[in-house]
């Protein structure tokens, strides 16, 4: 059944296929670039030095080595590796050699969703070559 569903497909939206394989491809370059290239998130050391205007009733995180104040709703939060704070700290991503915060995390997730669609199209192919080697 899904030998007449790949053939289908293949007679049809051969095309389509490849137009969307290409996206998946390109949108993955682009999203890794972007990664690359934005500021993850690090704040800026003006508005969050120590002459922050502290607000009462609210609870701040302090950094001692980067200098910094900021409201614990902010998430902040100082990574080992680069050596510095990011707001939203989510992670240091080994596969990216950045952290992922509040300025990249949209483009980080677009990363993993390309990343996906890209291993799932090659696996595609990889199947439809299989199928026409083996004629069914």
């Amino acid at each position: 059944m899904v030998f007449l569903f790949l053939s289908f497909i293949l007679k049809q939206k051969a095309s389509m296929i490849l137009k969307f394989i290409k996206f998946s491809y390109y949108n993955f370059l682009f999203s890794i670039l972007i990664i690359f290239l934005i500021n993850p998130g690090i704040p800026s050391r003006k508005f969050f030095s120590k002459n922050y205007k502290i607000k009462e009733n609210q609870m701040y995180y302090c950094c001692n080595k980067c200098n910094i104040v900021a409201p614990v709703e902010l998430n902040t939060a100082h990574c080992e590796l680069c050596n510095i704070c990011i707001l939203n700290y989510d992670h240091h991503c080994i596969w990216t050699g950045k952290c992922i915060g509040k300025g990249n995390i949209i483009f980080f997730v677009d990363f993993l969703i390309s990343l996906f669609l890209f291993i799932f199209s090659a696996i595609f192919i990889v199947f439809i070559i299989l199928y026409k080697q083996l004629k069914i």
